[in-house]
Parts: structure tokens; sequence; C-alpha cells
């Protein structure tokens, strides 16, 4: 059988969950799409022209623009079955909207998109076991885990750290400290919002990424549980205390400070609607 594999690009969970549906069905003809946000409904797009087969979708968020498009049931149409593994909001919050378009799916909360693959098509196998405890580990923060530091084995990005915190800009928005920086695409997703979340003290961080289109968002203190929704609210998705969104076109220095500006007039209706 034929199998078209879409999983996310940008850290260990969606790569780890590529690796174990590549060693479950290493007998089968695999191709393997390795996505971020702003190329993910393209590349879904793309498969209505490919070979019928099974579709999977891993560790990738269902927004509210794919929900609301026919693109699934289009896919389902020509390759009959799909698949979709995830743990992000939207994905568990539509459960059942999935579930009608796919023939199986597994969300969950406290679960890494890998961890939910290997259950799925590894639950005897050791080795697929440790990479997906791996990929939780990382995923979750789990630093204090024995396996953390092999979790964590990233080159350092010295310079680009230094150039990131360079790039901070304070902002009061309806009340509240908002930080905003420039991460040099080295640091993207996780790193730069780790690194800075050590430095500095706000009730919101907004990372941009030049290069990219996707836009990280860290909530913290009486913030921090409302940032998935404001995530939402901008056609993307979140969890925990944490989201992001795409905008439509990829940051560049030119651009960075009206966009800066946009996010701000965005965060600025968010917050007093928060506190209405």
């Amino acid at each position: 059988m034929r199998y078209h594999l879409v999983a996310h690009r940008a850290d260990p969970d969606g790569i780890i969950a590529h690796a174990l549906l590549e060693r479950a069905l290493a007998k089968e003809q695999c191709e393997h799409y390795f996505v971020d946000y702003p190329d993910f409904h393209q590349t879904l797009g793309n498969l209505k022209e490919k070979k019928p087969g099974r579709v999977i979708v891993a560790d990738m968020n269902l927004d509210t623009i794919l929900q609301q498009s026919n693109l699934l049931s289009e896919l389902r149409e020509k390759h009959g079955l799909l698949e979709w593994y995830d743990h992000h909001s939207n994905s568990i919050q539509e459960q059942r909207y999935l579930e009608k378009q796919c023939r199986r799916v597994k969300v969950a909360a406290n679960y890494c998109a890998a961890q939910l693959v290997r259950e799925e098509y590894l639950p005897q196998d050791s080795y697929a076991l440790s990479l997906a405890h791996l990929a939780h580990v990382h995923d979750f923060e789990k630093k204090e885990d024995s396996r953390a530091p092999i979790a964590y084995e990233l080159q350092q990005k010295d310079q680009a750290c230094q150039r990131l915190e360079e790039s901070v800009e304070h902002r009061d928005i309806a009340g509240y400290t908002v930080a905003f920086a420039l991460s040099d695409p080295l640091l993207y997703m996780k790193l730069a919002p780790e690194h800075l979340g050590k430095k500095i003290k706000v009730d919101c961080l907004v990372v941009l990424y030049e290069g990219k289109r996707n836009i990280i968002v860290e909530g913290y203190n009486r913030v921090g549980k409302h940032i998935p929704a404001f995530c939402t609210w901008n056609k993307g998705g979140g969890r925990g205390h944490g989201g992001g969104f795409t905008i439509d076109h990829e940051v560049t220095i030119d651009s960075v400070q009206n966009d800066q500006e946009q996010i701000a007039r965005q965060l600025e209706e968010f917050f007093q609607m928060m506190d209405a």
C-alpha cells in the first residue's frame, strides 16, 4: 500500500513521528512530507494530485481555515483513508469533526504525537518506545527526566541568542507588559521563547522569526492561560500557556516593525475583551 506521511518538521515530535511511521511501514511505499504551518495547507492540497494511498497526519493542529474548507473531505474522496495523530488544542476540541473525516483519530493533551503514533503502529517495539519518550521529554519540557540531556542535545546558538536578546522591545499594551523579539531561524520554534523566558519577566512574549511566517506567543501570570485562545482567534492554535499563528508574508528586517505594530493592535483588542 502507498502511504502519504505528513508531520511537523520543526521539532523532535514531528520528526520522530516520521521516523516511527517509516519503521512501522518499512515494507510499504511511503512518501514523507515534512511540513510547518505556513505550508501545511498547500502540502495537503498537493496530495489531491498524488496517487491514491493512505494519508497520515501527525503533530499538526487542525486550524479553523482547514476545518472550514473542503480539503479533508476531498482528500478522503481521493485517498479513501485518512488518519490524524495530534495533541494540540483545536485537534482535541474538534475530535468529532476529525472523526467524520478520518478513519482513525488519536488525540490527547498529555501525549505527544509520536507517542500516539507508537501506540497505534509499534505497541511492542522497545526502540520505538524510547524514541517516543524522547519526543515527549522535549515537547513537554520534562527537563527533570533522566534522558533530558539527550532530548535537548542541540548545537549551541550563542550568537543567535545574543542577537535575540538585543532585539527585545518592551511595550505596555492595555496594562500588560509585552515583549517583542526578532529571532534568527536557527532558534525556531521553541528555542527562542525558551531562551528569553529565562531572561525577561513579562506578561506576554511575542517572537517573530526572520524568513518565517509563523509567530510564536507565550503568556505568563494571568495572561498565560488565555494565549491559546488569542492564537486561535488569529486562526492558529496552542496549548498550555503558548501557541502560534501565521501571517500572510515572511518576516523581514524591513517588515518587522509593521508586523509588531499589527500584532500589538491585535493583542490590545484581545486583552480588552479578556478583561471585559
